[in-house]
């Protein structure tokens, strides 16, 4: 997809998903709360006495952010919660942005605003795809993956999560699928594996693995599969980004990740799962 219309689709996604919400109270930054969203009575799972509708409050706000991939995934994510009225879908994803070039665009400073503005319950996290070249830290150019890159790499997510954490939500980081081949593919796997780290070690932190979600029975890239029992294009001719149906396929297993991880009832508006 090109840039230009990628971008034009992030124009139109904002205006149609975005929905402010009243600020919550000041954010106690030394005692990150537990997620409102998830304690909500909208989304738990029914009680044997459920209390009245007047009782439950009105919606829980998920925030998703990331690069051109996020940006896929917030496409699914807004589809899919079109028709859940107790979720308001924000969605931040950027093209061509990342945690290693930080003067490009530089999410922490971002986030924290969009925290400040939305208060979000959820926090969705994409990035990665941007990311497979030298990291710039304490005045030099780091290679990719050696020691000291990884550990700049960790720095910039806990960064993240940190953030998220200070404003009482949740966060939860979706791992890249896979994509493309050599290098490229082997970079985003070993990026997965520091996400999941450091989710693991984060108050809070929730990593979905999705590597697997595109892959044939080889382990390959598949730009196709049967979704909803019938064969579709899933993947963009750069086996990187999305069709649309690849994005709510994509938003379908996250959203279905994020119920089972809470316990919580998110139903997809129009489920996409490969079914072969």
């Amino acid at each position: 997809m090109g840039r230009v219309v990628r971008v034009f689709i992030t124009a139109a996604l904002v205006a149609l998903s975005v929905i402010t919400v009243a600020p919550s109270a000041s954010v106690d930054a030394a005692t990150p709360a537990p997620s409102r969203c998830l304690m909500r009575p909208a989304l738990q799972r029914a009680p044997t006495n459920p209390p009245s509708p007047s009782a439950q409050p009105n919606h829980c706000t998920i925030l998703s952010i990331g690069d051109s991939v996020g940006l896929d995934l917030g496409i699914g994510l807004t589809h899919e919660f079109a028709n859940q009225r107790s979720v308001v879908l924000i969605s931040r994803g950027v093209v061509s942005t990342g945690l290693v070039h930080d003067s490009f665009y530089n999410w922490p400073a971002h986030l924290t605003d969009y925290l400040s503005r939305w208060h979000p319950d959820v926090v969705v996290v994409c990035v990665g795809a941007n990311d497979h070249s030298s990291i710039y830290t304490n005045g030099r150019s780091v290679p990719l993956l050696t020691l000291p890159w990884q550990a700049a790499y960790q720095a910039r997510i806990r960064q993240i999560a940190d953030i998220v954490r200070r404003f009482g939500a949740q966060i939860v980081w979706v791992g890249v699928p896979v994509s493309s081949t050599g290098g490229y593919r082997q970079a985003m796997k070993a990026m997965n594996s520091i996400y999941k780290g450091v989710m693991a070690n984060s108050p809070g932190g929730f990593y979905i693995d999705t590597w697997d979600l595109f892959a044939s029975s080889t382990g390959a890239v598949r730009p196709t599969a049967k979704v909803n029992n019938r064969v579709m294009q899933v993947r963009s001719l750069d086996l990187i980004h999305y069709t649309p149906i690849g994005c709510d396929v994509f938003a379908t297993y996250v959203i279905r990740a994020m119920a089972t991880k809470y316990n919580v009832i998110l139903r997809p508006s129009t489920p996409a799962e490969i079914t072969g």
